[in-house]
């Protein structure tokens, strides 16, 4: 909170609970700030720290940061975009951000930080599922060996599916009529 000049610190001395700004608000804020110092220098310097600190109070009180802790998502969303080569876009919804008031954070910054959630998500899942397959022996089944087969050949044919999305190649999956019932 030392961090803020004293105005914006009284702000979480406010009796009202209806106004007052949480104190970890500022915890929260402080990175959020430090970005946009660092990727949008010429509005930050337009706005100034504190116009951006007003902006992102503006925003908590009328429920467009629901929660100080979605101040997180926007760090996180860079970071990420950076490993995808987005960053470009996530600075873009960044200054989109900040200059509209009616900008949730989750509406804006949602999509970068779930799809690189869902993405590692599906690498460590068929990582998983490959290292147990392989583990199974399962090339040497007697029993139950048909529907191994076809429940494999399904995978196969969802795997063939999504690498043909990732691809750009349009081409519904093929499956079982034992996965349809």
């Amino acid at each position: 909170m030392l961090e803020f000049p004293r105005e914006f610190q009284y702000l979480s001395l406010d009796p009202n609970p209806k106004t007052r700004i949480p104190s970890n608000f500022w915890i929260e804020a402080l990175p959020v700030i430090e970005l946009i110092e660092e990727v949008l220098p010429e509005l930050a310097q337009q706005l100034t720290r504190d116009g951006i600190t007003q902006k992102l109070v503006d925003k908590y009180r009328s429920g467009k940061i629901k929660s100080v802790i979605h101040c997180r998502k926007i760090v996180e969303a860079y970071k990420l975009a950076s490993a995808d080569h987005r960053r470009d876009v996530v600075i873009d919804r960044l200054r989109a951000y900040l200059l509209n008031p009616s900008l949730e954070t989750r509406d804006a910054f949602d999509e970068f930080v779930l799809d690189a959630a869902r993405i590692q998500n599906a690498l460590t899942t068929s990582r998983d599922f490959l290292s147990t397959l392989k583990r199974l022996n399962i090339q040497y089944a007697t029993d139950y060996r048909e529907d191994l087969i076809t429940s494999l050949k399904d995978v196969r044919s969802y795997i063939e599916y999504v690498l043909d999305k990732l691809e750009g190649v349009e081409a519904p999956p093929e499956v079982s009529k034992q996965e349809e019932e």
